[in-house]
């Protein structure tokens, strides 16, 4: 796997391996969805795709790097403007968290950050925290 262009979109199977050598994943969904539900891979850092412009310099930019979003809609975007800061290896994952979860990946579920709604625009937590 090497990226056109720097950015390739990928399957969590493909994901997987990246992560077996070493990739990092972004989690680029709000901070709320993350506390609730995210991929057990080691090494995984959260910043929301709103939050990129302001605190990319947080990463290194060496090796290669994994986006996931909720379902893919922010990905695009946000590994543009990595790129556009110098990142080399930047991969979408294909469906985001949802395909992810959907393919029966690893998943750790904080119960305590639980979240409702009818449908994913609408969710938001569930308990308030105090």
């Amino acid at each position: 796997m090497n990226p056109e262009n720097g950015i390739q979109v990928i399957l969590h199977s493909e994901a997987l391996v990246l992560f077996k050598q070493g990739a990092r994943l972004i989690d680029i969904r709000p901070e709320w969805e993350f506390a609730f539900k995210k991929l057990q891979v080691s090494d995984a850092i959260n910043i929301p795709y709103y939050e990129i412009p302001s605190r990319w310099q947080e990463i290194s930019r060496d090796g290669i790097f994994v986006l996931c979003d909720s379902a893919g809609v922010h990905s695009r975007r946000t590994a543009n403007a990595l790129l556009e800061y110098g990142f080399k290896e930047v991969y979408i994952l294909a469906g985001g968290f949802i395909e992810w979860e959907r393919g029966g990946l690893p998943v750790i579920t904080d119960i305590s950050e639980k979240l409702s709604g009818s449908c994913m625009c609408q969710l938001r937590p569930r308990f308030k925290k105090k």
